[in-house]
């Protein structure tokens, strides 16, 4: 490729001219398609899963948020891998899978905590 600037020859896939040191502008070939520099759209089953995952977590919804989150982070990432790069938000499904089994055993935890609690309290 040559410089635009000074015409110094320089190989291919250079950034900047070896003769003047400017940055080497690229140009695309007519037709050629950038399909990777457009994001993917993300999923929103995943989003929905890490949600419903941090809704059950901090025990608003534990045992029904946190089967929900589950559910949806599974289904969603059965989705995003059939759509062949189509669809993104792995990340979201897997961090609502994790969240929703953090959440489903920390419930009985802390409902063991409380319920004791509120018994004393009662009485």
């Amino acid at each position: 490729m040559n410089c635009p600037h000074c015409g110094t020859y320089n190989p291919d896939g250079a950034l900047y001219c070896s003769g003047c040191r400017r940055r080497l502008v690229v140009q695309r070939p007519p037709g050629a398609s950038y399909a990777s520099a457009q994001p993917a759209e993300t999923c929103g089953m995943a989003t929905a899963s890490l949600i419903f995952g941090i809704l059950g977590s901090i025990c608003i919804l534990p045992f029904i948020g946190s089967l929900v989150g589950l559910a949806l982070g599974i289904m969603a990432l059965a989705k995003i891998n059939k759509s062949q790069g189509q669809l993104g938000g792995s990340g979201h499904a897997i961090a609502g899978i994790v969240i929703s089994v953090v959440g489903f055993f920390t419930a009985p935890i802390v409902a063991a905590i409380v319920l004791p609690l509120l018994r004393m309290a009662r009485q």
